[in-house]
Formats: structure tokens, C-alpha cells, sequence
């Protein structure tokens, strides 16, 4: 089983709420000069900015907030260890993952903290860093960035930053490039003094995001007419020869409902992804085809079926340590294909 472990640094909430707390206290001064629609704007500019550091720090505080390890859960400064998948009805954080297995520590770094690991042999593993702001680091260690063998790190807290509200770049709809329907969201887990819309937008979807070099988590709802996929219908997926998605470390597709954000669909199988764990057939010719709906499409065909709710819903690849060089998802020399609706 491959495994991805996850380390998220507590550093930076002290500096992001004197920044937030700056920006609030210039507004009394011109309140009165204010029209309605400005005191709004502000204040949807002001939740925004915040959004995802504050979404960050409950979850930090949910998580860490607790007497001993337990469930997903641990005091601050220890790991949790969570041996097997996240079950159907689980609603912690937003599209979660049945792909990786993960171990998480929340760190105060008012003191300095080493972190150490073992030998990880061959697998895939990922720890990565994160402060509130949910900036990540690139050099997190990983498959991608080291060579698995044991080490230690230090961590240390960051110099308070200077940051400031700027132009707002994104929202959910415009996080990356539109290819045959699926949304391809690259320069994630690394921000811009002005991409407090665009940290908001991950935190609310899929919190935190990892580094386009560590993994990459195109989305679609859609199929290829621009239809919203729904369960009422059945649609295919089908990657041509040798084209299934170009990675270093391993891709799979997970199914989610769309019900307040994206989650898990329960089904008779228990199966939230499929990927090459599951021995997917291909046809004849060589490709693979995949059935998103509701029904089985058949025991032959189950094992490249992802079991989709009777509503609207939402497929997600996640595509780990993604090839550098053509073809590849980064440079745009590979494309997801399509999602088909099934006349």
C-alpha cells in the first residue's frame, strides 16, 4: 500500500491576524464617506481575505483541541496516524481522499521542532508543509523532492510577513484552465500577495492543495456537451492507448456528490475511487474506458465503474507526482479526455 504523509505548520496565524486586524482598523475614519455598495464591497473583500486562514484555523483547532491521540485528531506537536480511508459519511474537510493514507501533526513553532523520518523505501510518500495561510512549501519532503531515505528536519517560525490585500485573481470557476470540460488547476499550495480569493476558493473545496509538481486534481461538471453530469444519466470515460494519465507516482478518480461541497458517495461496493488498484479492463484495442453512474454497468464491467449518487456529482482526478516532460498535464501535452453522456 502506498502512503502519503502530510506535516501542517502552525506559524503564521499571529502575523495574518495583525495584517487583517490593520486593514479593519482604517475603516471607522471613512465610514461615513461610504455608500452602501462600497461598505459591502469591503466587507466581502474583508471575508474573503480571511477566509482561508480562518477556515484553516478551526480546522487546526478541531483537530488539535483534544486530550490524546484519537480518530483523525491529536494534542498539538503529535501525530495521528490514520490506517485506513476515510468511510462514507465522513465530512471533516472537503473532497477527501480514498487514495493515500495519512499521517498529520499540527506544530507550534514558538519553539523550534525537528522532524524526523525512517527509510522510506520505494513507495510514494508526500510530507507536506503547510502554514494557516496555506502556503506550501515547494522543497516539502517527498518522493518527488528527496531520495526516501531516513533524515531529519528542522522547522523553525517564519519572520512575520508583509502582506497586503491586493487585486482579487480568481474564483471557483476560473482556478486554472478549461480542457474538454475538466478544470486543470496548476500553481496551487504556492500564493501571491494577492490570491486571497483563489486560498478562500481551495480552502471552501478541496483545503489545503498540494504543489502542482506533487499533484495535480483536475475536476469536471460536465460532460462534453457542457451538460451538468448528473446520476439520472451514464457517461463514459475512455483515455486512449497508452494515454491513461502521465505520473511518476500513481493517478486514480475519486466520485463525489455535490451536497454543500463535494463529498463521498455511499454505495453497496464501498468504492470511491477507481484506478489501476482496481485492474481496470481495457478494450481490445487498448483503451480503458470508465462508467461514472448510478447502476452497475455489469460485474464484467465493474471493476472500471465508479459508482456515481442519483444527483448531481462531480469526478475528480488527482494525478500524483505528474510527469515533467511530455507528455505531461503541466507543460499541456496531455489532456484529460472528455467525459461522454451515454446515449
Amino acid at each position: 500500500m502506498k502512503s502519503t504523509r502530510r506535516s501542517f505548520v502552525h506559524g503564521a496565524f499571529l502575523s495574518g491576524m495583525v495584517a487583517a486586524s490593520c486593514f479593519a482598523l482604517t475603516l471607522p475614519a471613512k465610514a461615513q464617506a461610504l455608500s452602501p455598495a462600497e461598505a459591502q464591497q469591503i466587507a466581502t473583500d474583508a471575508y474573503v481575505y480571511g477566509y482561508s486562514l480562518i477556515t484553516t484555523e478551526v480546522t487546526r483547532v478541531q483537530m488539535s483541541n483534544v486530550p490524546k491521540v484519537e480518530g483523525f485528531n491529536s494534542p498539538t506537536g503529535q501525530f495521528v496516524n490514520v490506517p485506513r480511508y476515510p468511510p462514507a459519511d465522513y465530512r471533516g474537510v472537503s473532497a477527501p481522499n480514498a487514495d493515500t493514507l495519512y499521517s498529520v501533526a499540527w506544530l507550534d513553532l514558538s519553539e523550534p521542532q525537528v522532524f524526523s523520518h525512517p527509510d522510506m523505501g520505494s513507495r510514494f510518500y508526500l510530507f507536506e508543509i503547510t502554514d494557516l495561510w496555506m502556503s506550501d512549501s515547494e522543497s516539502s519532503p517527498s518522493k518527488r523532492t528527496a531520495d526516501g531515505k531516513a533524515a531529519n528536519y528542522l522547522f523553525t517560525g517564519p519572520d512575520i510577513p508583509q502582506t497586503a490585500l491586493k487585486t482579487i485573481e480568481a474564483n471557483k470557476n476560473s482556478m486554472g484552465e478549461i480542457v474538454n470540460g475538466w478544470v486543470v488547476s496548476k500553481g496551487l499550495g504556492t500564493y501571491g500577495p494577492g490570491d486571497y480569493l483563489k486560498r478562500a476558493t481551495v480552502a471552501a473545496f478541496g483545503w489545503p492543495a498540494n504543489n502542482e509538481h506533487d499533484a495535480i486534481y483536475p475536476y469536471t461538471e460536465v460532460d462534453s456537451a457542457g451538460q451538468k453530469l448528473t446520476g439520472a444519466n451514464k457517461y463514459t470515460l475512455t483515455f486512449a492507448k497508452d494515454a491513461t494519465p502521465p505520473v511518476n507516482g500513481f493517478w486514480s478518480i475519486t466520485m463525489y456528490m455535490i451536497d454543500g461541497g463535494w463529498w463521498f458517495v455511499p454505495n453497496a461496493l464501498n468504492k470511491f475511487t477507481v484506478s489501476p488498484r482496481d485492474n481496470p479492463k481495457p478494450n481490445a484495442d487498448g483503451t480503458l474506458t470508465l462508467y461514472f453512474q448510478n447502476e452497475s454497468p455489469g460485474k464484467d464491467k465493474e471493476a472500471n465503474w465508479l459508482p456515481a449518487p442519483k444527483g448531481d456529482f462531480l469526478p475528480m482526478m488527482r494525478m500524483y507526482w505528474p510527469k515533467g516532460t511530455s507528455p505531461s498535464i503541466i507543460n499541456g501535452s496531455w489532456k484529460p479526455p472528455a467525459v461522454v453522456k451515454v446515449n
